[in-house]
Formats: structure tokens, sequence, C-alpha cells
């Protein structure tokens, strides 16, 4: 059976401890794509947090597809269109957030366009998100989130 479909996570895979692509990783991908296996990123991040890669690697040619948001996303690379999307309700950001105070840690709401929190004092694993995603963070109380297409939550 031959493979058809390589798909591949970011951090300790496509690249090393320094966030690099290294050459004979960037080689194997081209390798691949030549011998007309299909290779997808499939992460946790946003879409915005793999923008650069899927350049780097050259893989954004028709046909090439993307895994976002632990695969509440799926799109074209060449197009952004978007095969997949599942998001959460309002309901269920409420049951987070509520959880997340009960607990006393901190939680955010990711949607495609940046990062929303309902804690004044920004947590560092939300800044360390922004900074990695390459998304900005938005200060929201729960009532005013009821129009935002959540995606992800994270703790």
């Amino acid at each position: 059976m031959s493979i058809k479909l390589i798909a591949v996570d970011i951090d300790g895979t496509l690249v090393n401890s320094k966030k690099e692509i290294t050459p004979e990783v960037f080689a194997a991908i081209q390798d691949a794509k030549k011998a007309g296996v299909k290779v997808m990123i499939a992460t946790g991040r946003p879409i915005a947090g793999v923008a650069k890669l899927l350049d780097d690697l050259k893989l954004r040619d028709e046909g090439d597809y993307v895994v976002t948001f632990n695969g509440a996303l799926v799109q074209e690379t060449a197009t952004g269109h978007e095969i997949i999307s599942e998001s959460l309700t309002y309901e269920d950001y409420l049951d987070m957030e509520f959880l997340s105070r009960k607990l006393g840690v901190h939680m955010h709401a990711i949607t495609k366009d940046g990062i929303y929190t309902a804690n004044r004092n920004i947590g560092k694993y939300t800044v360390h998100e922004s900074t990695l995603v390459s998304m900005p963070i938005f200060y929201r109380t729960p009532e005013e989130m009821s129009d935002k297409e959540i995606v992800k939550c994270m703790f």
C-alpha cells in the first residue's frame, strides 16, 4: 500500500526546539510532495499560527489542506475555503468560563480572529499563546462574548 497523505503536528515534529524548520524536514516534505503524497499540517493552533509554516513549506498549492484548532477547522490552504468548521455554543463558553472561575484558573477563548479573556489580569499563558500563534488578545466580559464564534477554549 502506498502512502497518500501525511498529517503532521508542529512542535517537536515540523520544527525543532528553536521553532525552526530544519533543512532535513524541508527536504523530506518537498520529496513527499514530488512523490505525489499530500502533506497536511494538523495542529491545535489557529490558522494565523500556521500561516508562515504553510508558506515556508510550500503547502499552499491547490488541493493542499490544513487542520487547525484541534480539528475544529479544516481549510484549503490556497483559498482559505472552509471544509469543516465546528464552533462552540455561547452556552458552552459560559460553562467553561464559570468552571474557570470556580477552579481559580485563567481561561481564554479563541476565535478565528483573536484571543478573548474575561480576566482583567491577563494570564501569562494567554500572553504566551498570543505570541505563539500571532493573534491579538482582547478583554471582554462574558456578556460581551455572545456574538463571537468561539472555536476553542484553553485553561
